[in-house]
């Protein structure tokens, strides 16, 4: 039925038989007979098309229902230790595979986790073979292709460099380098933009590593978190440094353009899980520092007997303030007698074979003794006040320098072995720094002894050099060598 009117000749209801193009009219009072059996037509066809009517959207809902999301696929970098990695059997696992199983249970709905290369990863999600893609950078390049989740994880992307390397403070100083990369990272896009085009490319950051163990490259740009992990498992974490942040990128899972239901799907499963479950997963694969927070409980305990300490402390210190009183008398009359020892002292410093200086934090010099003044062919008038730093060689500065520095800091003690332009020409001495410390615990002035051990020095080379001969000879011999 097409259409429906209302007839102004029998104020009734005319229906139009859209296929007969007829003209039929229901029951009305002054009809008989005919017109009463096919208004009770009519009305069965009205009752028809209002059950079609209500039919309709209840088949709607019920075909969406059977669109409900089953099983969803997920693709991942399976190289990224510890978020996902594979164990000595080839099965993954990680961070991620335990938060997908979690996920899996808190959603009901089945989780296919495939693990592979980056780039075929990448190709295998693009082609349509998986409909969630994890541990993805986000970059505007990819939002062309991809709706990210937020993000789960904030990864930094140094550049590694071999010890033996310097300079390399920014991305101009990689110039003339070789790189090591991962196919499909997005580090390869942020080194292209910058002009950096000597690439080599590895399948996963295993292999990247193996090849810098090898020694076939010298530098690379991986995430650090697989980075440090394989270092330190192939032992090999001395060897490298790094100093130079390339970028900062977050982990998040994509899914294709225009997917917006996929996308709500993953994000709302991982909302089901709690804090406290992902704290737990991430325990079980980094592990925890030695200190527990568990011991947090007992810190007001501490914290109270601290304070009762404190009294305590606070009661002796007047009583004890009252006996300095007493004695300060007697202090006085022993500074007496140190005054007068000072003299002797004096004599006994003049005459030592060792070295003796004082100087302030910047390096002058506030006291020489003559030993001091004759190893280096100088009067106190020409050394007091000026630096000893320019006596130093100049390879040995720095270590003098961080010698100083340190003596300004608990325990105010330091040992450094030095190279001096006395007045018989270069010759090493060793010295012994202390700390002078004013009533503000201050440092206020180093005192220094020192002597000359160049003999000694020199006898340590000869040696060491005599046993890299006798190992050269000792490896040279192919003849067979035995003892009784």
């Amino acid at each position: 039925w097409k259409n429906f009117d209302v007839d102004k000749e029998t104020r009734g209801v005319v229906f139009v038989n859209a296929g007969l193009g007829q003209t039929q009219k229901p029951w009305h009072p002054d009809h008989t007979g005919g017109s009463y059996m096919n208004a009770r037509i009519n009305s069965w066809w009205l009752v028809l098309i209002l059950l079609l009517y209500c039919f309709v959207p209840f088949s709607g809902q019920a075909e969406d229902a059977e669109k409900t999301i089953q099983t969803i696929t997920v693709v991942s970098d399976d190289n990224y230790p510890p978020y996902i990695f594979r164990d000595f059997d080839g099965d993954i696992q990680g961070i991620l595979v335990d938060e997908w199983k979690l996920w899996e249970k808190k959603t009901g709905i089945k989780i296919n986790l495939i693990a592979m290369d980056w780039s075929k990863a990448q190709e295998f999600f693009l082609n349509g073979n998986a409909d969630v893609i994890d541990t993805i950078f986000f970059n505007e390049e990819r939002a062309k292709q991809y709706d990210f989740t937020k993000p789960y994880a904030t990864i930094n992307v140094p550049v590694f460099f071999h010890k033996n390397l310097g300079g390399i403070v920014d991305i101009e100083s990689l110039q003339g380098f070789t790189i090591g990369v991962k196919a499909g990272d997005a580090c390869i896009e942020v080194l292209k933009e910058n002009g950096i085009t000597s690439l080599q490319e590895f399948n996963s950051y295993e292999a990247i590593i193996k090849a810098a163990k090898d020694r076939r490259i010298k530098v690379f740009s991986i995430d650090k978190p697989p980075a440090l992990y394989y270092l330190y498992k192939m032992n090999f974490e001395d060897e490298f440094r790094y100093s130079l942040n390339l970028y900062t990128g977050k982990f998040h899972r994509a899914v294709k353009k225009g997917r917006t239901d996929i996308l709500k799907t993953v994000e709302d499963g991982f909302a089901l899980i709690t804090k406290k479950e992902h704290n737990a997963i991430e325990k079980k694969w980094m592990g925890e520092s030695f200190s527990r927070p568990a011991y947090l409980r007992y810190v007001l305990f501490f914290f109270l007997l601290g304070g009762l300490i404190f009294l305590v402390l606070v009661f002796l210190n007047i009583t004890l303030q009252k006996k300095v009183r007493s004695k300060t008398s007697e202090l006085q009359d022993l500074i007496k007698q140190l005054r007068l020892s000072e003299e002797k002292y004096r004599l006994l410093i003049e005459n030592q074979k060792d070295m003796f200086v004082k100087f302030d934090p910047k390096g002058r010099l506030q006291f020489v003794s003559p030993s001091y003044c004759n190893t280096f062919g100088k009067t106190q008038e020409e050394l007091l006040g000026e630096k000893f730093m320019p006596l130093i060689h100049e390879d040995d500065r720095k270590g003098v320098a961080d010698a100083v520095a340190n003596v300004l800091k608990p325990p105010y003690s330091t040992r450094v072995e030095e190279r001096a332009m006395t007045k018989e020409g270069w010759r090493w001495q060793e010295w012994h720094n202390t700390a002078i410390l004013d009533k503000n615990n201050e440092v206020e002035a180093i005192v220094a002894v020192g002597r000359d051990i160049d003999e000694r020095k020199h006898a340590e080379t000869a040696l060491k050099k005599s046993e890299k001969q006798f190992q050269d000879l000792f490896n040279s011999i192919n003849d067979l060598i035995y003892t009784q």
